[in-house]
């Protein structure tokens, strides 16, 4: 999910750890990237079976993105290497004729 061109790009890990965002920044990621992703909690070491949280970011330094987990009282954000995430949404969705788990891209700014 890296910038294209002049757009700007996301913060880096070590700055969103540091500072977190701005309600501007958040905006701007949400407009140019918004991701849901549908993930295996324990494939991730987490509790209890799929998931759905929106994606927050990309730092291609670490490959890894921020997960912005919806049950915040349990699940704190959590930075996700690329290869775990995408083993945690290739899994089967028994709730869903057992198809496989993915990804929605909600909105991309043209």
């Amino acid at each position: 999910m890296p910038g294209r061109g002049h757009r700007k790009r996301i913060l880096p890990q070590a700055v969103l750890l540091k500072k977190g965002m701005t309600l501007d920044q958040i905006g701007q990621g949400a407009r140019r990237h918004h991701v849901v992703v549908n993930y295996l909690r324990r494939s991730l070491g987490q509790e209890l079976g799929g998931h759905i949280s929106p994606l927050a970011a990309y730092d291609a330094n670490t490959d890894r993105f921020l997960v912005l987990d919806v049950s915040r009282y349990k699940y704190p954000p959590v930075w996700v290497k690329t290869a775990d995430l995408y083993a945690a949404m290739d899994t089967v969705d028994a709730d869903n004729e057992r198809r496989r788990r993915g990804f929605v891209l909600i909105g991309k700014e043209p």
